[in-house]
């Protein structure tokens, strides 16, 4: 579409940012239809900054969410927003250690992601020639998002204090230099964890020895490696470990 586009992470005006546009394009994942602590956190800092305006809101699931996009309106008062469109992509699974793990299969990480760009370029024109799509606000949608969601805030609380960092650690330090709540510190060699995870499983996905659990604490068979995972890998340079290098 030729806009901005900012990762939250990143330091930046955002209050600036916001009131300068009166289209906002938000993105984020969801689990069991919930929005991630970061994206609610972010919501309500800048809740002011968001009045009237129009928000199209596109989020990944893995199967089925409900509402997960429509769910955006929820962190708001009624009427705060106006939601332009809402959509759904279907994307890997990044909880690694559970069933189905399967979906990090090469071949279906692929077709995944070609699938998510059909979907993109589709998009493009409706937003070009004026249509809206606004997915996940019919009652049963919102039913099934609600049913979903009510689980999730139990284990994203029990997640806060359940990391654990298995013997096979190396002390690498990449957890914590990817951990978007700094939950992680690296200390001497050892990571310890603050009390403070917001269950992203980012460090799970991203440690070389498949050395951190997170809630779930069965073996990690497999790793969802994103555009995170090929970042940290070029910046380690000539200290990554001689299994990163390429």
């Amino acid at each position: 579409m030729d806009i901005p586009c900012h990762s939250i992470e990143e330091n930046l005006r955002f209050h600036e940012l916001l009131i300068r546009h009166s289209r906002i394009v938000i993105c984020y994942p969801i689990y069991c239809s919930g929005i991630p602590r970061l994206m609610r956190e972010f919501a309500q800092k800048y809740r002011k900054d968001f009045y009237q305006k129009q928000v199209l809101v596109f989020c990944t699931q893995m199967l089925y969410s409900g509402d997960g996009a429509r769910a955006f309106l929820d962190l708001f008062p009624e009427n705060w927003l106006i939601l332009a469109y809402a959509e759904h992509f279907f994307m890997p699974n990044n909880i690694c250690n559970v069933f189905p793990a399967w979906t990090f299969g090469k071949k279906v990480v692929t077709h995944e992601i070609r699938r998510a760009n059909r979907k993109i370029e589709k998009i493009q024109q409706d937003l070009y020639a004026g249509k809206v799509r606004r997915r996940g606000c019919n009652p049963l949608s919102r039913r099934l998002g609600w049913w979903q969601r009510k689980y999730f805030p139990a284990t994203e609380e029990k997640a806060k204090d359940n990391v654990r960092i298995h013997s096979d650690c190396i002390g690498c330090g990449r957890c914590a230099r990817n951990c978007p709540v700094q939950n992680l510190l690296w200390k001497d060699g050892h990571i310890l964890p603050q009390g403070n995870c917001m269950f992203c499983y980012r460090c799970v996905n991203l440690c070389p020895q498949k050395a951190i659990t997170v809630v779930y604490h069965r073996p990690v068979s497999a790793q969802y490696k994103g555009p995170v995972a090929q970042k940290e890998r070029h910046s380690l340079g000539k200290y990554a470990p001689k299994y990163e290098r390429k």
